[in-house]
């Protein structure tokens, strides 16, 4: 390993916890330095260019759009983008939009029911693969249980107690 790599790694692994700095664009650089020392790059395609087309066959309205997009940015809270292709978290979304309830999901309801039957029927007739699009989906709901159930609180108390280990920690209310 050339000396950029190993000099930065060296000191993280040197520091305590006190020492670590809340600048993350330190640990962005050291992880840049290493993925370049191996030679790796990760390329990542959105899915909003296949969302886009596919809005634009079934006639989706704008406000619809919108819900499925950011359907579609919530995604990159988690690693779907990293597991499946573009095109199949895009019609996962735009599916989302559409035919779950609303409790599921935080976004307003889809408004045109015409783009909803042209859409039933794009998805009858594209031959595209529905277990990945359920899979997805529920990855994609699974990330708002996550996000509905999330205490800031809780994780810190869980994270001290495997850190410092010496405090107890009350299960599910973050009290010491």
């Amino acid at each position: 390993m050339s000396g950029r790599v190993y000099f930065p790694f060296r000191a993280f692994l040197t520091w305590t916890i006190d020492h670590i700095s809340p600048d993350t664009t330190k640990l962005a650089e050291c992880e840049f330095y290493v993925i370049e020392e191996m030679s790796a790059y990760m390329i990542i395609h959105h899915p909003y260019r296949t969302l886009q087309h596919v809005a634009e066959l079934v006639g989706l309205a704008h406000q619809d759009l919108v819900v499925a997009w950011t359907i579609i940015n919530d995604t990159y809270a988690s690693d779907l983008p990293l597991l499946y292709p573009p095109h199949i978290i895009a019609l996962a979304a735009m599916y989302m939009a559409f035919f779950t309830p609303s409790q599921a999901r935080t976004h307003i309801k889809p408004t045109s029911n015409t783009s909803h039957t042209k859409l039933v029927e794009w998805y009858a007739q594209s031959g595209i693969d529905m277990d990945a699009i359920a899979e997805v989906t529920q990855e994609i709901i699974g990330l708002y249980q996550v996000w509905k159930d999330y205490k800031a609180k809780d994780c810190k108390a869980w994270l001290d107690k495997i850190m410092f280990g010496t405090r107890t920690v009350e299960s599910g209310n973050g009290k010491y």
